[in-house]
Formats: structure tokens, C-alpha cells, sequence
């Protein structure tokens, strides 16, 4: 209940959308057996995947890497059959559910959450050839935004061209060299950092939490997003503007970890509902006999 990890596992397996569901299904069952050994109680399951998902019906709207282009009703699939509520969400959105569940007294009302990934593909089993992957969740007001169509931080570029792979203006070549070369590695950040920049003086955002691949690049990220956001502020004869930037403390287990906070989120606000409407029928029984 205070985030505090008490079980991990990571396995490496490449996923069709035909293996989705039974492949999830047997891990859940798998993972449910080894916790009960433990003496350790679930409560529920978070997922989170890369795409558009409409996180109230549970549908994955649509996933690049999944090669979901229409609406795959996951939680219809999996309802019933396991012992414990089963949520999903898109995978930037689950890391952002962490942090509001889990850092509720640093008061983040107002922030950006950026996901890096690089994507090791199996051309046998996916036909995306995106390498490096950027994805984004919004808070506002301490809600996650989702837009209308759920599709709220699916990000590319403006810079992107006709040359370019992926969500930047960055060839095949020079996607697959963002990891290892320097000078590419900062190219592909001030792109980045130019839009965040945008985002954070137009939607007067307080922070900027980095999850994910960004650890590794230290704090050459943070300066280069500092450096673009007072680029952008457009008040000279003010304060520069700044952000509080800083990583998130789960690491490689961002989605992991925010999906936990996921369940947590759903299951004690459907409590407080339950016992709002419980107060509420109390009541007006009580008025009612009086």
C-alpha cells in the first residue's frame, strides 16, 4: 500500500495480438499461484500497453506494435476468468498513475510524464521498423487527461518529414544510432526538448518526470530540456522559466510499477464512491423516518 515492491519478474517474449490475451492469461495465473506460495495477497492486475487504449471500457483502440488497427476488446476477453479485477491502460498513462499514486505529498497537480524506449523487433513477428520510442501522459489539475478520443499524448513531431522513421525528423540510420552515438543522442533530445518546452510555457506545467531509457542519458537530458523551455519563454525581462524536471524513481519497472498504482487508484475510488453513495442512501433514510 506505501509502493513499496515486495515482488518482481521480468521475462523478454515477442507478442502477437492473436497471443495477447492467452499469453496474459497464462502469466496472471502463473504470477497468481507463485504469490500465494509467498503468503502474498492480490488484489488486482494493471497492464500496460503501448497504443491508444480506452482505459474505461478496456479496449485497445489501436497499438502500432501489437498491429491492432480496430478496437480489440480486451477486458471483455479476460473478464471472469481470473479471481482478481483486471485493469488496463495505456502504458505512458500507467506510469503516470504511479506517480499520483505513489508521490501524493510532493502535490503534482500539473506535469508531463515522458516514456524512452528503444524497441528490439522481431521481424518474424512485427512489422513496425520504429526504433526509438517516445511516449507522453498528461496531468491536469491532478487528473490524467485522456482527450475524447484517448488518444492524449500520442506525440510526434512537426519536424517529421518524408524521410524520416518514427515519431522525429530522424532517418533509419540515425534512429538506430540514438542510443550509442553522443552527437545523435542530442539531436534527437533538442527535438524533443523544443516540444516540451512548447507544452510546458503554454500549459504552465510545474514538473517534467522522465522514465524509462532517459535514465541512462543522466542529466544531459534535464540540461537540454532546462535550456529549451527558457528558450521558449517568450517574457525576456522576466525570470527565466524553469521546470522541475527529475526521473522516475521506478527505473525500467516505470509501467510495471505504475500499473500497480493503476489498481490501487481504481479499487479505493470505487470504495469512496461506494461509501459517498452509502453516506448519501444513510441519509436520506434517516430523513425519510424522521
Amino acid at each position: 500500500m506505501e509502493g513499496e515492491i515486495i515482488y518482481s519478474r521480468f521475462e523478454k517474449a515477442y507478442l502477437s495480438v492473436e497471443q495477447l490475451v492467452p499469453r496474459f492469461l497464462e502469466i496472471a495465473e502463473m504470477l497468481i499461484e507463485e504469490l500465494k506460495l509467498k503468503n502474498n495477497n492480490l488484489l488486482g492486475i494493471g497492464v500496460g500497453v503501448s497504443g491508444v487504449v480506452n482505459a474505461h471500457e478496456g479496449v485497445i483502440r489501436y497499438s502500432a506494435p501489437f498491429g491492432i488497427t480496430n478496437n480489440f476488446h480486451f477486458y471483455q476477453q479476460v473478464r471472469g476468468k481470473l479471481e482478481v479485477p483486471v485493469f488496463i491502460d495505456n502504458d505512458v498513462n500507467a506510469c503516470v498513475w504511479g506517480e499520483l499514486a505513489f508521490h501524493r505529498r510532493k502535490d503534482l497537480k500539473d506535469f508531463i510524464f515522458l516514456l524512452l524506449e528503444f524497441w528490439d523487433y522481431d521481424p518474424a513477428h512485427n512489422a513496425v521498423c520504429n526504433r526509438t520510442g517516445v511516449g507522453m501522459g498528461v496531468v491536469i489539475n491532478g487528473n490524467v487527461h485522456y482527450g475524447s478520443q484517448y488518444s492524449a499524448g500520442e506525440f510526434q513531431s512537426i519536424l517529421k518529414h518524408d524521410g524520416s522513421v518514427g515519431q522525429f525528423s530522424l532517418t533509419e540510420a540515425e534512429q538506430m544510432a540514438v542510443q550509442e552515438d553522443v552527437h545523435m543522442r542530442e539531436k534527437f533530445l533538442r527535438e524533443l526538448g523544443a516540444h516540451i518546452a512548447l507544452l510546458v510555457n503554454t500549459l504552465n506545467l510545474t514538473h517534467v518526470i522522465l522514465g524509462g531509457y532517459f535514465e541512462h542519458y543522466d542529466q544531459q537530458a534535464i540540461k537540454i530540456f532546462n535550456e529549451e523551455i527558457e528558450k521558449n519563454w517568450p517574457y525576456t525581462y522576466t525570470e527565466k522559466k524553469r521546470a522541475d524536471i527529475w526521473f522516475s524513481s521506478f527505473g525500467d519497472k516505470s509501467v510495471a510499477y505504475g500499473s500497480a498504482g493503476m489498481v490501487l487508484n481504481s479499487l479505493f475510488s470505487d470504495l469512496e464512491v461506494m461509501e459517498s453513495e452509502s453516506i448519501n442512501r444513510n441519509v436520506r433514510e434517516g430523513l425519510d423516518a424522521f
